[in-house]
């Protein structure tokens, strides 16, 4: 049987997750050229605005309750950004830039 965490410790395990990779983008940017710089600060700005909506889900709750549309909206717009940053990933690689 797999140990049961509860959402709160979850979401903060999640948080820590997206609070982390936001930080591994600060030496991408410093390291890459100027096309993925642009996205290194795009991606450590969409990171931590979703590490900062499930810190904020651990402390007020799920957002599928009645009076949280705002952090499902927040949400959304974050996944939204993840969607954007895989695109403008492959256009780049795609266009033949390099690192």
């Amino acid at each position: 049987m797999f140990p049961v965490i509860s959402s709160e410790y979850f979401n903060w395990i999640e948080g820590s997750f997206w609070l982390v990779l936001s930080i591994i983008c600060i030496p991408f940017y410093l390291k890459v050229s100027r096309p993925y710089r642009q996205l290194g600060i795009f991606s450590g700005l969409i990171l931590f605005t979703f590490a900062i909506s499930d810190y904020l889900e651990a402390v007020y709750g799920s957002f599928l309750v009645p009076g949280m549309e705002w952090l499902f909206i927040w949400k959304t717009i974050d996944v939204f950004g993840l969607f954007i940053i895989a695109l403008w990933y492959l256009k780049l690689r795609f266009d033949g830039k390099k690192f």
